[in-house]
């Protein structure tokens, strides 16, 4: 088993916070393989994940497969996950406190994948990620439509964040829908280049 497996099976215990009795049927780890390159992460699960044990398999996650399959990107080449690993009563927005309690399970997940990009999807994630890794300056208080698609070098990590809106949000409007459509095909396309700053 490896080191990722042996995370996932400690982060389906987990009780850190009150969402494990608030009626969530159970802790959704993530989806991936310890060498991806890239890690998506998005704010919560939502009922359907919440019942299947899965990131991703509303309709919201299908429009994101579907993008992801459009571009050839492989779900077997990425990491999916949230940062709040718990469905919220009602599908509420997070709060700050369950985003803290979740992170040392980030902060352990980033340490064994050691992405190279971080795709954060909707604004929630992304203020986690900037709060957490360093580089909320570069944010500021930009809305998520303007930082979608623009990415960010964090310096320290020597890595990418690739803000993207959230699918749920980017499929009910048709210029959103073309928006997160085009922020996907230009990832693919940077993707290699990215890759190719020299780790330090």
């Amino acid at each position: 088993m490896g080191k990722l497996d042996e995370l996932h099976q400690q982060i389906a215990l987990c009780e850190r916070c009150n969402l494990c009795r608030q009626g969530r049927l159970q802790s959704i780890p993530g989806e991936g393989d310890e060498s991806s390159v890239v890690a998506f992460f998005g704010e919560s699960p939502g009922t359907y994940e919440d019942e299947q044990g899965r990131p991703f398999v509303s309709q919201p996650g299908q429009f994101l497969r579907s993008n992801l399959r459009a571009n050839n990107i492989s779900c077997s080449d990425i990491y999916l996950s949230n940062v709040v690993r718990c469905r919220t009563p009602e599908d509420r927005e997070t709060l700050p406190e369950e985003a803290e309690a979740c992170w040392p399970w980030t902060l352990e997940t980033l340490k064994i994948i050691q992405p190279r990009i971080i795709v954060t999807l909707g604004k929630p994630a992304l203020m986690v990620m900037a709060h957490k890794l360093g580089f909320s300056k570069k944010v500021g208080q930009l809305t998520i439509k303007k930082l979608a698609g623009k990415p960010i070098f964090v310096e320290e990590r020597n890595l990418y964040c690739f803000p993207m809106m959230d699918p749920a949000y980017a499929q009910r409007r048709q210029d959103s829908r073309e928006d997160f459509t085009a922020h996907m095909r230009y990832l693919k396309l940077a993707i290699p280049g990215w890759l190719e700053r020299p780790s330090t």
